[in-house]
C-alpha cells in the first residue's frame, strides 16, 4: 500500500503517467473502499482500470477490474460486473495467473445467478471448476460444486444438486476441512429430504453433528442438532 497520504496522491495525480496514474487511482479507490464509500470507488476504480489499459499494464488492469466488479457487487447490481469480472479473467490470463482467472470466472457466475440467469452463471462456474481442478485446488473446487448444487436446487432439480454436493464433500475432504464437509452434507441431506429419502439424510446429519461436536461453535452444535431432530421427526 503506497503510504502517502490522500491529499499527496491527488496532488501527484496531475502529473502522473498513465501507469502511475492508474496506480494512483487504484490506491485511492483501495482507501474509499475499506471506509465504504462505494460511491466514489466505483469512479475511481474505472478510471484506473482505463489509465492502466492506456499503459498496457495487464496486472494493474487485472487487478483494477476485479475490484470494480467486486465494489458493483456490493452496491447490489449484479448484472453490471459480469462484464468486468470477465474482462479481469482476459487480463489475468495474460499474466498467466490461473488462479485469478478461475476466482473471476467463479465470482461472474455468482453475479449472473444473482440476476436470475442460471444458464450464464452454470456456465462461468464449470469454467472455474475445471481451472481448479486442474490447479489441484480442492477447497476453491468444493466451493463452485456448492454453487453449482445451490443453483440446481433452486431451480427443482434435487437429484442432479445431490451429485455436486457429494462432488464437493469429496473435495473438502482432500482439503482437510471438516466444517466445509459438513456444509456439503447438510445440503446433501436438504436435497435428499427435498426428494422424500429423509432416511438417507439422517447419517449425513448425525456426521454433520459429530463433526459439530468437536471444535465448532455453540450455534453450529444447536443448529446440527436441530437439523438431525427434525430429520428424525
Amino acid at each position: 500500500m503506497d503510504e502517502a497520504s490522500e491529499d499527496e496522491l491527488w496532488s501527484e495525480l496531475d502529473d502522473a503517467g498513465d501507469h502511475r496514474r492508474g496506480e494512483i487511482l487504484l490506491e485511492l479507490a483501495d482507501r474509499c473502499y475499506h471506509r465504504n464509500d462505494l460511491v466514489q470507488f466505483e469512479s475511481l476504480v474505472e478510471a484506473a482500470a482505463q489509465a492502466a489499459e492506456r499503459a498496457g499494464d495487464d496486472r494493474l488492469c487485472a487487478y483494477a477490474r476485479f475490484n470494480q466488479a467486486q465494489g458493483l457487487m456490493e452496491l447490489d447490481r449484479p448484472a453490471e460486473p459480469i462484464a468486468h469480472f470477465l474482462a479481469a479473467a482476459g487480463a489475468f490470463g495474460l499474466i498467466g495467473e490461473q488462479g485469478d482467472i478461475a476466482l473471476s470466472h467463479q465470482r461472474a457466475g455468482d453475479a449472473a445467478a444473482l440476476s436470475g440467469d442460471a444458464t450464464v452463471a452454470l456456465s462461468h462456474w464449470r469454467t472455474a471448476l475445471a481451472i481448479y481442478e486442474a490447479e489441484a485446488d480442492a477447497l476453491s473446487s468444493g466451493r463452485v460444486h456448492m454453487s453449482v448444487g445451490g443453483e440446481l436446487m433452486a431451480g427443482d432439480d434435487a437429484r442432479s444438486a445431490v451429485a455436486e454436493f457429494r462432488a464437493a464433500r469429496a473435495s473438502f475432504r482432500s482439503a482437510r476441512s471438516a466444517h466445509h464437509v459438513s456444509w456439503a452434507d447438510d445440503a446433501t441431506a436438504e436435497a435428499l429430504i427435498h426428494q422424500g429419502h429423509a432416511d438417507q439424510a439422517v447419517p449425513l446429519l448425525k456426521s454433520c453433528l459429530d463433526n459439530a461436536a468437536v471444535g465448532a461453535s455453540e450455534f453450529a452444535r444447536g443448529y446440527a442438532g436441530m437439523r438431525l431432530a427434525l430429520a428424525l421427526r
